[in-house]
C-alpha cells in the first residue's frame, strides 16, 4: 500500500527517538501523555514526567522551519505555560528539535520567542538522531512537500 503523500509516520518515530535522547540527557523517562489541567480540558504532551515535573514539546524538522511549523512551536510554547499554571509547583519546560536549523529561532539573540522562551524558563535541545532516521525524515519531508505542490 502507497504510503500518502501528508504521512507524518515518520516524524512521529523521529519524535519518539528525540524524546529518548532528551531522557538520557535529564535523567529521566519522558512519555507522552494526556494532561487534564481542568476537569473539561485535556492536553497532549510529547513528553512528561510527573515525579520530576519535566514537560517537553519534539519537533522532528529538519531545516529551517516554515510559518505554520513555528505557529504549532509557539502553540506548544503556550500550552506548556499553561500545564504549568494549572498542576502545582514549578515544571521544567523543554523545545525539543531535530535540528539545530529548525531550533535556530528560539536560540536566536534577536528573536521574540527566543526571548520569550528564556524569559519563561523553556530550555531548548537539540536531539542527535541515528542516521538512518534523519535520512528517512528528510525523505519524508521531500514527499510531503511534493505531495503539497500536487494540490
Amino acid at each position: 500500500m502507497a504510503t500518502h503523500p501528508s504521512d507524518s509516520s515518520v516524524q512521529q518515530a523521529a519524535e519518539k527517538e528525540i524524546l529518548a535522547f532528551a531522557s538520557e540527557k535529564l535523567g529521566v523517562q519522558l512519555e507522552a501523555r494526556f494532561v487534564d489541567v481542568e476537569p473539561q480540558i485535556r492536553l497532549q504532551v510529547d513528553g512528561f514526567n510527573e515525579n520530576a515535573k519535566v514537560l517537553c514539546e519534539a519537533c522532528a524538522h529538519i531545516g529551517k522551519l516554515k510559518p505554520a511549523q513555528e505557529r504549532k512551536i509557539e502553540g506548544d510554547i503556550l500550552k506548556m505555560l499553561f500545564i504549568e499554571k494549572r498542576l502545582p509547583g514549578l515544571w521544567k519546560k523543554y523545545l525539543l528539535f531535530a535540528d539545530a536549523a529548525a531550533a535556530a529561532k528560539y536560540l536566536g539573540a534577536h528573536s521574540w520567542l527566543a526571548k520569550c522562551c528564556r524569559e519563561f524558563s523553556i530550555e531548548i535541545m537539540v536531539a542527535t538522531m541515528c542516521d538512518d532516521t534523519r535520512a528517512k525524515v528528510l525523505a519524508a519531508q521531500k514527499r510531503q512537500h511534493m505531495g503539497n505542490t500536487q494540490a
